[in-house]
């Protein structure tokens, strides 16, 4: 009985992180503040039924008290004697909330359900918008990143399998397709992050993994570069065949044009204010009011411009606590495949914060971090090239 009861929180708990972390897109078919409170609900519930705090390792109880200071501080800046409150304020507390929930509730059989339910929801979104067509709503604050960021991540994960992972003939088949498939969705949109992040991710890491075991990697690197060898001849001999891939052209503008870039403006009008203010920055929230509506497309920048130096070195611990855990990761020498896989897919998301969204729904790629440092407990195998 005991067991049925923690199958049952754990299930509740990556239904939630599921819904919580693919809002935007789950909007795109139900667009309803209810599924926030949902989301919500359900992680409370989990956390209220949990009978005791048990943190798997080290790592995750730092993490979990990490999160909890950046909750304080952020609460402390919101609600300072002058601080001007607005809607985004609420929106950026809501997500950091929602990260100290999942931290508490989170372990690694929970993570491997959160990254399969992704991937596909990923798949599911692919095929849907091939065949049948997914429109946004800008009212709604949709956008073609609302598709691309799933799409991508899960385009990471399949680069990542297949170019590091021991597969069978018919694994490689049918992680090729969906490769395919997701591609072919992508093809209809405008993101670049999509196409050039999860390119870069495997490549670095299957970069890495070669250098560290050359002997037995070669054939991962020798199907990488002739990928990427017959993909750039291929587009340079039929441009005009594939112009209809829009995003090729925002591509070729961010290697040739990179002043004429929009974000490049934003960042150099969201430094000139931090310069002004570096110290406690402008109030949580505040790039809402002052960018009318917008945000510096950048975490680091957005952290600096919300609360200043103190912000970022407050969640500077959370972050290096990341980055130790991935060195660790492709350090080892033996490693479950859960955690190349969760590391891939919170590196994509944690690039794809730093150049197109804002801390409201920082959630996100933090809650996928929380997942990969989860996942360090798992007992470790040798499932690589």
């Amino acid at each position: 009985m005991k067991i049925k009861k923690i199958k049952a929180i754990d299930c509740n708990t990556a239904v939630a992180i599921f819904i919580l972390t693919n809002l935007p897109s789950i909007k795109l078919f139900f667009s309803s503040a209810v599924l926030n409170v949902v989301c919500f609900v359900m992680l409370i519930i989990s956390f209220l039924l949990k009978e005791k705090l048990y943190f798997e390792t080290t790592e995750k109880k730092e993490a979990v008290f990490s999160v909890l200071i950046i909750l304080i501080c952020c609460i402390c800046m919101a609600f300072v004697a002058g601080a001007q409150v607005n809607v985004d304020t609420y929106k950026i507390l809501f997500s950091i909330l929602c990260v100290l929930l999942v931290s508490l509730v989170l372990n690694y059989n929970t993570a491997e359900l959160v990254v399969k339910l992704y991937c596909v929801w990923a798949l599911f979104l692919s095929i849907y918008h091939i065949f049948i067509g997914i429109t946004f709503n800008p009212s709604m604050g949709q956008s073609y990143l609302t598709l691309s960021v799933p799409l991508g991540a899960f385009l990471t994960v399949l680069l990542t399998m297949l170019l590091i992972f021991k597969l069978s003939i018919l694994a490689k088949l049918s992680y090729f397709c969906c490769l395919l498939v997701v591609l072919l969705a992508l093809s209809s949109l405008l993101s670049r992050s999509a196409i050039i992040f999860p390119i870069l991710i495997s490549f670095s890491i299957t970069l890495f993994f070669f250098f560290k075991n050359w002997r037995s990697n070669k054939s991962s690197l020798f199907f990488l570069l002739l990928f990427v060898f017959f993909a750039l001849f291929y587009l340079s001999n039929n441009f005009d065949l594939i112009s209809e891939f829009r995003q090729l052209d925002r591509i070729e503008r961010t290697i040739t044009n990179m002043s004429e870039e929009p974000r490049v403006r934003i960042y150099e009008q969201v430094l000139s204010w931090i310069v002004d203010s570096p110290l406690h920055g402008y109030g949580l929230g505040s790039p809402f009011v002052m960018m009318g509506g917008g945000y510096p497309h950048n975490i680091f920048l957005d952290l600096l411009l919300n609360g200043g130096v103190l912000l970022l070195m407050i969640t500077l611990p959370f972050l290096i606590l990341y980055l130790i855990n991935l060195t660790e990761t492709f350090s080892a020498k033996k490693l479950n495949s859960w955690r190349v896989i969760s590391a891939s897919l919170s590196l994509f998301l944690f690039l794809q914060w730093n150049t197109s969204f804002s801390l409201n729904s920082l959630h996100i790629p933090f809650t996928f971090i929380l997942v990969f440092i989860s996942l360090r407990s798992v007992k470790t195998e040798n499932t690589f090239r």
